[in-house]
């Protein structure tokens, strides 16, 4: 490592396997003809990016965490103006997009939260190695 990486925490490392369930939930709910996805939606694609890029940068640049905060937030607030994932989560007897909604929604939720604690990490740590330049030796 150089003096600019740090070793990925866990909480980054939690963010990104949340954000490959929940692309995985997606992909659970168009490979079974969910009705509202379309047969390539950018969900999947953006969510495993950006997981794949907190695991491979995020050591060595900070802001890279709070893109695995901000991909997790979009997902939820299209969730939450679409509101078709609530119907799908309300209907278990139709159990495979059941079961993609419930993979979307946990990956998305705790994805959010794990991204919170990554950010908080990420920039609380650096602040705390952040030399003191007022103190200067003469």
């Amino acid at each position: 490592m150089t003096e600019f990486e740090t070793a990925l925490s866990p909480a980054s490392k939690l963010n990104a396997a949340f954000l490959f369930v929940a692309a995985g939930g997606i992909i659970v709910q168009t490979a079974f003809v969910v009705p509202g996805y379309s047969s390539l939606p950018p969900g999947p694609i953006i969510l495993a990016c950006v997981a794949t890029a907190v695991l491979a940068l995020a050591p060595r640049w900070r802001w890279v965490s709070v893109l695995g905060l901000l991909a997790p937030a979009y997902v939820i607030t299209t969730g939450i103006v679409e509101r078709t994932s609530w119907a799908r989560l309300r209907d278990p007897g139709d159990f495979l997009p059941f079961l993609g909604a419930v993979l979307q929604e946990v990956g998305v939720l705790f994805g959010a939260l794990f991204g919170v604690i990554a950010v908080a990490q990420a920039y609380r740590s650096k602040t705390a190695q952040r030399p003191d330049f007022d103190k200067q030796d003469a």
